[in-house]
């Protein structure tokens, strides 16, 4: 008879923080080089969630502390020009994308120039996330999206949402992208007895106090599990579960692009049908090595990677746009006008005794 178990899923946790750049080393409560040293002394990993308008400049010793701290620091993305429920707004398919497009172009730019990474997760500003833009996502880059379960329903009210909503790893929309629900530090206990990914939101107010908030938060999450702090990206990428037969790997995908770990002795996988693979998908290892290129099977395009014994996996969507180009909407004046007097606002905050003491 067949010896069937599940493999316990690794706990995994990040920290979001919404809005920071990198113009300076700093930005309002946070200081980069403060925050890693902290990060390190109490075993956390913080996501700054970035936006693409605000990277027409980089300050050489910020990226500095970025890239020379990959394990406690990370970027993604936080909206495109952060204006008021820009990816809640209706518009066709085609616009979506195109806005969608027009924030990939500039923080590839940025990564050129800066030689750092951008995780290709995005975080919706204001919690505002509509069923058009999921759809236009899975036809670019990204790997999937961060909100808040409640934020999610309130955008998206015409939609049949499933039974388990809110249960599974990661919340199916468009045609295959994965959102991931990111909380508050009250919910910590409920999301990580479900086997979640713990995401926390914050802003740069929570690190008043030489960062108290964060290190009470890391505390709680390290002491509930065993945990692996980690980019939202890497949660990204590793978002999946397994059973093993025998020597065969039965793998339930919760992401559209993951790098799957075999267990020694694992022969042959199985992808079983879940919102991001269409059907039961048989897969033979012989099969894949010694490709040089991704063998595509049903709707998922594998590779192998010898050298570390994993599985790259990519859920290829069902296209519902061409992929033609498509000129992205000229961005207006005001929403870099609003940026820089929303940048000047917390900046100036430190700066303010009654509000600091106020928050403290």
């Amino acid at each position: 008879m067949p010896v069937s178990c599940w493999l316990e899923a690794e706990a995994r946790a990040s920290i979001i923080v919404d809005d920071p750049n990198l113009h300076r080393t700093d930005y309002g409560f946070i200081d980069y080089r403060n925050l890693v040293r902290h990060a390190d002394q109490h075993n956390y990993h913080v996501s700054v969630a970035a936006i693409p308008l605000d990277m027409w400049y980089t300050n050489p010793a910020a990226a500095a502390i970025f890239r020379n701290n990959p394990e406690r620091i990370s970027l993604i993305f936080h909206g495109i020009d952060h204006t008021l429920y820009e990816l809640g707004q209706e518009c066709s398919d085609e616009t979506a994308f195109a806005i969608l497009a027009a924030g990939l172009k500039r923080v590839e730019r940025f990564e050129r120039k800066s030689g750092l990474s951008v995780g290709r997760v995005m975080t919706a500003p204001h919690g505002a996330f509509a069923e058009h833009f999921a759809r236009a996502m899975t036809l670019l880059a990204f790997e999937g999206a961060c909100v808040s379960l409640p934020s999610l329903l309130n955008w998206n009210p015409q939609r049949h949402w499933p039974a388990d909503t809110g249960l599974s790893f990661a919340q199916a929309m468009g045609t295959s992208l994965p959102v991931f629900h990111r909380f508050g530090p009250a919910t910590i206990p409920l999301y990580s007895f479900l086997g979640h990914p713990i995401i926390v939101i914050s802003h740069h107010q929570d690190c008043i106090s030489n960062y108290n908030q964060f290190e009470r938060w890391a505390s709680m999450i390290n002491g509930i599990s065993k945990t692996r702090w980690c980019s939202v990206g890497e949660i990204a990428r590793s978002n999946y579960c397994t059973q093993r037969l025998d020597n065969k790997l039965l793998v339930f995908l919760y992401s559209r692009y993951c790098l799957l770990d075999l267990p020694p002795g694992t022969m042959s996988l199985e992808f079983k049908s879940t919102a991001f693979c269409a059907k039961d998908v048989p897969v033979s290892l012989e099969l894949l090595k010694g490709r040089r290129e991704p063998v595509v099977i049903e709707n998922l395009a594998l590779s192998w990677d010898k050298n570390s014994n994993r599985v790259c996996v990519q859920v290829i969507p069902s296209p519902r746009l061409a992929l033609q180009k498509i000129d992205p909407p000229p961005t207006p004046w005001w929403p870099y006008l609003r940026r820089c007097i929303t940048e000047a606002r917390d900046r100036a905050l430190p700066l303010v005794p009654s509000w600091i003491e106020r928050k403290s």
